[in-house]
């Protein structure tokens, strides 16, 4: 949990420090994913795949902003990070709660399954 919230403080104040702004309402989910990669799929052929296709799709699907988080030090090695913006609280049920939306998301995570086994965490926060 400490860690978590470090990362969480890391991440928006690094946001802020590149004059990216996150408004009042906007709702973050941070998603943590262990990874055990399937094949012959390399660490950086699954980032390459997240950050050019999967992330995009998942943003069209759900209507929201998908960032792909690269493990760079600690004792996450094996788990990829993702956060999810949604303008507001919302925006983040209205999305979620439609079906032509989930169909598409679950398509998508079923399409990331052929490249690795997972297990998910996840905490959603609103911008204060």
């Amino acid at each position: 949990m400490k860690k978590t919230l470090v990362l969480i403080a890391f991440v928006l104040f690094s946001m802020t420090t590149f004059s990216q702004t996150l408004n009042k309402g906007t709702l973050i989910g941070f998603h943590t994913t262990a990874v055990q990669l399937l094949g012959t799929t390399t660490m950086q052929e699954y980032y390459d795949y997240l950050t050019n296709k999967w992330a995009p799709a998942m943003g069209e699907a759900l209507s929201c902003e998908v960032r792909i988080l690269k493990f760079v030090k600690g004792k996450d090695e094996n788990k990829i990070g993702f956060m999810l913006f949604f303008k507001n609280e919302n925006d983040w049920k209205t999305n979620l709660s439609k079906e032509s939306n989930l169909a598409k998301a679950k398509a998508l995570f079923a399409e990331m399954d052929k490249y690795a086994k997972r297990t998910d965490e996840f905490t959603d926060w609103i911008v204060q």
